[in-house]
C-alpha cells in the first residue's frame, strides 16, 4: 500500500497554516472589483489545499497503521512517499518551471504531471488523463476566470 508518510502529512500541515497565516494578512487591492476574487484568493485556496491534504494524509495514516497492526500481514509496514522523493520531486519541477517558456505552459505541463504521476505508481493512460484534466481546469480558471495567459512556448500551441 502506497502512503504518505506521517512527519510528510504534518509538514504539509504546517506549511498550509503558515500560508494560510500569511495570505490572511494580505491587503486587498484597489483596484478589485466586488466580482473579482482579489490577491487573497489563490494564497488561500493553495493552502487551503494544503491543509485538507496533510490532514487527509493524516488520517490514512493513522488508518493504514491500524489495518497493518490488525492483521499483522506486512510486518516493515506499507510502502510511503516522503520526504526522501523530494529532491527528485524539486528537479523535476525545477526543470519544469525552466522549460515553460519554451515549450510552453501545455506541453511542459502534460510532461511534468504526467511524469510525475507515473513515477509515483499511476498508470501511463491515467496519468495522461490526469495532466490533460490539470490543464484544462488550469486554463479555464486562468484563461476564463483571470484572463491570464498562459506561455505559448516555441512551437505557439494555445489549444
Amino acid at each position: 500500500m502506497k502512503g504518505v508518510s506521517l512527519p510528510f502529512a504534518v509538514a504539509l500541515i504546517i506549511v498550509g497554516g503558515s500560508c494560510l497565516a500569511i495570505g490572511l494578512r494580505i491587503e486587498e487591492s484597489a483596484l478589485s472589483g466586488e466580482h473579482d476574487p482579489g490577491p487573497k484568493a489563490l494564497p488561500l485556496a493553495l493552502s487551503g489545499l494544503l491543509l485538507i491534504g496533510g490532514i487527509g494524509a493524516c488520517i490514512a495514516r493513522v488508518v493504514a497503521r491500524d489495518e497493518t497492526d490488525a492483521t499483522s500481514i506486512n510486518e516493515t509496514g506499507p510502502e510511503t512517499v516522503g520526504f526522501g522523493n523530494a529532491p527528485a520531486s524539486l528537479g523535476a519541477f525545477l526543470l519544469y518551471v525552466i522549460a515553460i517558456p519554451w515549450l510552453g505552459f501545455q506541453l511542459s505541463t502534460l510532461t511534468f504531471v504526467s511524469g510525475m504521476l507515473i513515477w509515483l505508481g499511476a498508470r501511463w493512460w491515467s496519468a495522461l488523463l490526469m495532466a490533460m484534466l490539470v490543464i484544462c481546469v488550469v486554463r479555464f480558471v486562468f484563461g476564463n476566470l483571470f484572463y491570464v495567459q498562459l506561455p505559448e512556448g516555441a512551437f505557439g500551441l494555445a489549444f
